[in-house]
């Protein structure tokens, strides 16, 4: 199994977390996090997962980054998450 966190709440994020979910057991969702601490917080809610506010608290709980967030704001995102 491997487990992986949702980087990003919104309309996108929310999708992919709803068919990685469908994806049970093979994958398992970790946690979600959004900067939008109420976004976060509902998602989590809807996949009985934490939910986060800072990436750097969930990449060390995971195997693998889903990223969906707004292109302007990934490229760092994506450099902590391959570090």
């Amino acid at each position: 199994m491997i487990k992986i966190g949702i980087i990003g709440c919104g309309g996108m994020g929310t999708y992919h977390a709803k068919v990685l979910a469908g994806m049970r057991p093979r994958v398992e969702i970790a946690g979600v996090c959004d900067t939008l601490k109420d976004k976060a917080e509902a998602l989590g809610a809807l996949l009985g997962v934490p939910a986060y506010q800072d990436y750097r608290d969930l990449v060390p709980l995971i195997d693998a980054a889903w990223i969906c967030t707004p292109p302007a704001h990934r490229l760092d995102v994506v450099i902590d998450c391959a570090a």
